[in-house]
């Protein structure tokens, strides 16, 4: 025979001032829900070396720094609010799964900060619903992260002699000579992307933006179009 723990024998490690709190809708840190290991003691200073020097430290903080201990913490965080309260047991499980979803979408540590920023707002204001989502916050701290730009690719310039003259004259340059619209290595005015996504390039010959202005007007003898000047019929 295996005697079954109660729920109270399993809060007995919460201070008894931490369930008045809780009892009462204020906020709470869930730390104080994670029992304490029996060798830890965070009022314990010990000497350390930092530097070559042997200093006095206090003992670093606990903190919920991954999803398992939130998780672990907010179940007994609601087992407390249960026992006073068993109708609030739904809401409290669709948060719990609200925050785990947005944990393992967001990718970051958004899901904390957002917990933390509810129940903030839920101790000040009791009559929000825990099963509600904060539309404000989900947008501030639940939308997935998105991945840093590439500082190398994004400071890329590009040889506009190359792209819209298909030509550059300059010695060493430093510029990219480089398709601007599919990175490929001819000139953006030889370039032809279609909708497909596939690259094509559009004529051999490069297609300046006035190349009569390249090159002096050239006169030929026995041109019937020219025009010199007439004999005075006078």
């Amino acid at each position: 025979f295996i005697p079954l723990n109660s729920v109270k024998d399993e809060l007995r490690h919460v201070p008894q001032n931490i369930k008045e709190k809780i009892y009462k809708g204020e906020y709470v840190e869930l730390i104080h829900m994670i029992p304490k290991s029996p060798s830890s003691n965070e009022k314990e200073k010990r000497f350390v070396i930092v530097e070559g020097e042997l200093v006095l430290k206090s003992p670093e903080t606990r903190k919920i720094n991954d999803i398992e201990t939130w998780t672990s913490a907010f179940i007994t965080f609601s087992s407390i609010i249960v026992s006073r309260n068993p109708g609030q047991a739904q809401s409290l499980l669709k948060y719990m799964h609200l925050i785990r979803t947005g944990a393992n979408r967001q990718g970051g540590s958004g899901w904390k900060t957002y917990d933390e920023q509810f129940r903030y707002r839920k101790g000040v204001n009791t009559m929000l619903e825990w099963g509600e989502v904060d539309n404000e916050l989900w947008l501030l701290y639940m939308q997935p992260v998105k991945p840093y730009p590439n500082l190398a690719e994004s400071k890329t310039l590009y040889c506009f002699n190359f792209n819209y003259k298909a030509i550059c004259t300059r010695p060493n340059c430093k510029y990219l000579h480089k398709c601007l619209t599919c990175k490929g290595s001819h000139p953006h005015v030889m370039c032809f992307r279609s909708r497909d996504g596939h690259t094509n390039v559009r004529n051999p010959t490069p297609r300046l933006a006035n190349p009569r202005s390249l090159y002096p007007p050239t006169v030929r003898p026995g041109n019937p179009r020219y025009m010199g000047p007439r004999p005075n019929a006078y």
